[in-house]
């Protein structure tokens, strides 16, 4: 069985620094954070790859995000460029560098550059790591592909897609629709997509889950509580607001570390000498106590959030599947608008491929118009699903709704 954060040892360790309604707080806080395992992490990736490099013809070239330096007249160029002609030339940024002689830390790159290496490995004919310019012009390279974890702000990718653009040659091949820029993604922020997709580069963001934050995972009197505690311990910060960088409120933990902005009680000093649960956003020996497998749902969390609290008082919540429960929570949540597949995802932390299926399996089951609402057959198993007695053959099915491609299935 696996273990909530507020569960772990060090989380109960931070925990014990807080009393009454702040401690309340700090457990809700900590349970709302959505946990990602490297299992998790790596499969979603490779599988949102393979399914777009399989979408696509030809060679595809294959980019880490990293942070890039900041010069005299603007972004750093990816690639290096000749004064007359404006021609670009040589090999590419590397996949993990420190902008600092004094700090040599490597971020979330370098997990990302591992996997990165692996997918280019077992794909040498249709994927280049970081390619020289030479190399794109020779095998007619049309794809470019820009591997991260999150997408927050959005701040970082568009600069790091910005490096590209600083490159003439590079917009040029843009310019004639010889070339098209996609973000291949675990989680993003409405605002961060916006902010990526805007670049005048056009890119296309691939993403599975959206990035869960204060405000999309808490009924209104949670944050309400959650927000007044990261404000109350709030040390003020050139750069990081109560809520993290830009004030992002992120709430995801991945076994490489959480992102910058997430809540700074999480990863940095607070008032009243209370020391952060993710020192310098390292989540310690935290990632051998939780879930080593598939993303788990916070469905008490989930139903409630969404209005349901008479299914979690039926004895089918018990005995049910996470299949059937993952089912029940994406077809209940079509109560409200919108009704799209990202806005479901949102409110159920349920990845956009898996409520892909399931939205296709209960139109199937004609339990779901083709406009996304409960129709009378479906209104009916949710009111058997709430009551209390004894239910037979409510949502009983075995099925695998996740499928993740072990290789891209490239014929060569």
């Amino acid at each position: 069985m696996s273990k909530n954060l507020s569960q772990t040892d060090a989380a109960l360790n931070w925990l014990s620094q807080f009393e009454g309604p702040d401690k309340s707080a700090a457990i809700t806080l900590l349970d709302g954070i959505t946990w990602i395992s490297d299992v998790e992490f790596e499969s979603t990736l490779r599988s949102q790859i393979a399914m777009l490099c399989n979408s696509i013809e030809g060679p595809t070239a294959l980019y880490v995000e990293r942070e890039v330096r900041k010069v005299k007249n603007g972004i750093q160029r990816f690639y290096k460029q000749n004064k007359k002609p404006k021609t670009a030339y040589g090999a590419a940024l590397q996949m993990t560098e420190s902008l600092s002689n004094v700090d040599q830390e490597v971020g979330s790159e370098g997990k990302i550059s591992t996997i990165a290496t692996q997918i280019n490995r077992e794909n040498k004919r249709k994927i280049y790591l970081h390619p020289t310019i030479k190399q794109i012009k020779e095998y007619k390279i049309e794809n470019f592909i820009i591997l991260t974890d999150t997408i927050g702000s959005g701040s970082q990718t568009r600069k790091f897609v910005q490096s590209f653009w600083e490159v003439a040659t590079i917009k040029s091949l843009k310019s004639f629709k010889r070339l098209s820029f996609h973000v291949v993604a675990y989680a993003a922020t409405k605002e961060g997509l916006k902010n990526v997709e805007s670049h005048p580069a056009k890119p296309k963001v691939h993403y599975q889950l959206p990035c869960p934050t204060l405000h999309s995972v808490f009924c209104k009197e949670q944050r309400v509580q959650v927000e007044s505690l990261c404000k109350k311990y709030y040390l003020k910060d050139k750069t990081y607001g109560p809520f993290g960088y830009e004030n992002g409120g992120v709430l995801l933990a991945y076994s490489h570390g959480i992102p910058n902005n997430a809540p700074t009680i999480l990863h940095r000093k607070s008032k009243k000498r209370v020391w952060p649960l993710f020192v310098n956003r390292a989540i310690g020996d935290q990632k051998f106590e939780l879930n080593i497998g598939k993303k788990q749902i916070n469905f008490t969390q989930s139903f409630i959030k969404n209005g349901q609290l008479q299914i979690l008082t039926s004895k089918w919540i018990d005995r049910a599947s996470r299949d059937a429960k993952e089912f029940v929570l994406v077809i209940t949540s079509l109560n409200k608008a919108p009704r799209t597949i990202s806005a479901v995802s949102e409110r159920t932390q349920v990845k956009i491929s898996d409520v892909e299926n399931l939205l296709n399996l209960a139109k199937q089951c004609c339990w779901v118009s083709d406009n996304m609402r409960l129709t009378d057959a479906g209104l009916m198993l949710i009111k058997k699903i709430k009551e209390k007695k004894k239910l037979e053959k409510v949502v009983t099915w075995n099925v695998n709704l996740l499928y993740y491609p072990k290789s891209l299935r490239v014929s060569f």
